[in-house]
């Protein structure tokens, strides 16, 4: 048996170097992928994530806001559209955004949202609920035509900026704190029955402790919100 030697090596690297991708094309490639995934990352930051913390931007400017649930159907399939809308933005000088409303129940209840998808049209602080066909062309020529002009904006009483929409918008936000409320009344009731609190105290714990309960979820809802 022969052992390699070094002539051998010698000819195995010339045709490793024969079949090798020469590097230029190598760099090709990986500039390539480098294109692509800029251009989604800039697609997907072309809509703005709004949220309790930060809905108020939508007041300055022009703006088109959807507002959806990730479980919904019809928000799903709205999505990649939304998302091309959103790449016109620089060119029809406006923002494009979105809102969850299972993340923001304090914004679903300031628009108002009784259905999925809603979407806004903004401008400068004056609302209009879009109603029209869900197609990229359709919003932008909703917002270039400037189609919006025939839309009745919503009544400064109960736009999502005023006080009443406030107050809508503190209870939906309440309520998500509180929504496991009626599980703790009734260990609260379990417990008050239990044989070693005399059944003379037992209201009284119930009716003291209920308000006591209540108000701590809503010191944690107004800490967290």
């Amino acid at each position: 048996m022969e052992y390699p030697n070094t002539l051998y090596f010698l000819k195995m690297a010339a045709i490793s170097r024969e079949n090798a991708r020469p590097p230029f094309l190598t760099a090709l490639c990986v500039l390539f992928f480098a294109a692509q995934l800029l251009v989604c990352c800039a697609a997907k930051k072309n809509v703005a994530i709004l949220t309790e913390d930060n809905w108020t931007s939508m007041l300055e400017g022009e703006w088109m806001v959807e507002f959806y649930a990730p479980w919904c159907p019809a928000c799903r399939n709205l999505q990649s559209t939304w998302e091309e809308f959103a790449d016109w933005g620089e060119d029809l000088e406006i923002q494009v955004g979105k809102v969850d409303v299972t993340e923001e129940a304090g914004l679903s209840g300031r628009f108002g949202v009784t259905s999925l998808p809603t979407i806004y049209h903004v401008l400068d602080g004056e609302f209009r609920k879009y109603t029209g066909s869900r197609t990229k062309d359709d919003f932008i020529s909703f917002v270039d035509d400037k189609k919006w002009e025939k839309v009745e904006p919503v009544e400064s009483w109960k736009a999502p900026n005023s006080f009443l929409m406030s107050c809508v918008s503190w209870l939906f936000k309440i309520s998500m704190a509180v929504r496991f409320l009626p599980a703790l009344f009734t260990l609260l009731l379990c417990f008050v029955g239990r044989p070693y609190i005399p059944a003379s105290q037992r209201t009284m714990v119930f009716l003291c402790g209920a308000p006591i309960v209540y108000l701590l979820l809503s010191q944690l809802s107004q800490a967290f919100s």
